[in-house]
């Protein structure tokens, strides 16, 4: 194989599963919101202007002002998705591909969170964030329609973030922080080169630095309005590209590097509370995903191996909720979310195989004494059919597949400390 051969292939089998790291089933794009489980039980309406616990560090770390003392929360959200995904005319050289369709392969996933708030007196809030707001995991059949796309992938994203939090005064509250990012991947698809069928397999990582900032507006009482403001951060993926069980001539074992811009996120949401019982919830989400244009793929050796167009386009998302306190102890809560999705048919994934979605949620905080407070929430999810209709393996396979009959549940459970 001569060098430019080399070159072709590298892009055909790596470059273009560079870019299958924004993709996940579990949000719109490949965002991840399950980062406060009593902000689920009302689909995340409010969560801009108004803290459960310390978890509104994620939201809106301004927030923390309405927080007393110290406190602790940690949470978990277990997530289930259900997708089949049927062919509608792969092909390989011309020819029907063959192969089989695949049921489910977005894994059962468990997303944590942490997060750690403290009141130094009537001004000054610190609290720090530990959360997972990206991230997929999916497992295909080897033999599927759509292997030429992806097989298997494993992204994972982990956020800390320091902030702090100004009171300052009745009406007002800033707050904000730094977003340190980790970010590690795994990407492997089916690859046909010197006449043998083999894979192609990517793994890199990166740690980059954002940062975010808020602010709550209280104009009346029982009423709060919240704007929050998270940068998008561009991570630059560093690993290794590898081709293998193909021919000789055609083997790859090369360093190579990805650029992944993740979206700017703003977020305007209110509280009102109707009475000493009801509140009203409402939130609007703009996803500044344009800046997902492509994946640029670059050899150590500074050459442009390929740059896969994304052209990913900005969403909203809305939700509205509402909470009414059972009895002292005792708050429960309901939601519905619109989640607009950020691909377009002409390059949409088998990685990001995005719809809209719906969000139909309900939850329920429970106080176990002043110190120990409990937090259940549960998600059903149903996204529109999405078709994904590519050319890959160098455009000599066709990947023709539709995903249809899909939804997700999650289960949330949350424990908060205050001392």
């Amino acid at each position: 194989m001569n060098a430019l051969r080399q070159r072709l292939l590298i892009s055909a089998l790596s470059a273009l599963a560079l870019a299958g790291i924004a993709g996940t089933a579990h949000a719109a794009g490949f965002y991840l919101q399950e980062q406060s489980v009593a902000g689920m039980g009302a689909a995340y309406a409010g969560t801009a202007a108004r803290a459960y616990d310390p978890s509104v560090i994620y939201y809106n770390p301004a927030g923390m002002t309405q927080l007393p003392g110290g406190q602790i929360h940690v949470g978990g959200n277990y997530l289930h998705a259900e997708a089949d995904f049927k062919d509608r005319g792969s092909t390989f050289g011309g020819a029907p591909v063959g192969g089989r369709d695949s049921d489910d392969p977005i894994g059962d996933t468990i997303i944590p969170n942490l997060y750690y708030s403290q009141q130094f007196n009537n001004v000054m809030w610190f609290g720090v964030g530990v959360s997972v707001p990206f991230g997929l995991s999916s497992e295909f059949e080897r033999d599927w329609y759509g292997r030429y796309d992806s097989t298997q992938t494993d992204l994972q994203t982990f956020n800390v973030q320091p902030s702090v939090a100004f009171r300052i005064n009745d009406w007002l509250s800033i707050g904000g922080g730094a977003d340190v990012q980790i970010v590690s991947a795994k990407l492997e698809r089916a690859a046909f080169a010197s006449g043998a069928a083999g894979k192609s397999i990517l793994e890199g990582d990166d740690v980059t630095m954002g940062w975010n900032l808020g602010a709550i507006v209280t104009p009346m009482p029982g009423t709060r309005i919240g704007l929050h403001y998270r940068d998008g951060i561009s991570h630059n993926l560093d690993g290794r590209i590898i081709v293998k069980d193909v021919g000789i001539a055609s083997r790859v074992d090369a360093g190579g590097t990805a650029r992944l811009d993740l979206p700017a996120i703003t977020s305007l949401g209110f509280a009102h509370d109707i009475n000493d019982r009801w509140t009203i919830l409402g939130q609007a989400t703009h996803f500044e995903w344009s800046s997902f244009t492509s994946i640029a793929a670059v050899l150590d050796n500074g050459i442009l191996a390929s740059d896969v167009p994304q052209n990913y386009s900005n969403t909203m998302n809305y939700s509205i909720g509402a909470e009414y306190k059972w009895n002292p102890n005792i708050t429960v809560r309901a939601g519905y979310q619109y989640d607009e999705t950020p691909t377009n048919d002409e390059f949409r994934t088998t990685l990001t195989p995005d719809g809209d979605r719906q969000w139909f949620t309900a939850g329920l905080t429970y106080d176990l004494n002043e110190r120990f407070t409990l937090d259940f929430s549960a998600a059903y999810i149903s996204l529109d059919d999405a078709t994904v209709n590519l050319l890959r393996n160098g455009n000599a396979a066709r990947v023709h597949v539709e995903r249809e009959d899909s939804w997700i549940g999650i289960g949330g459970f949350g424990l908060t400390y205050k001392f």
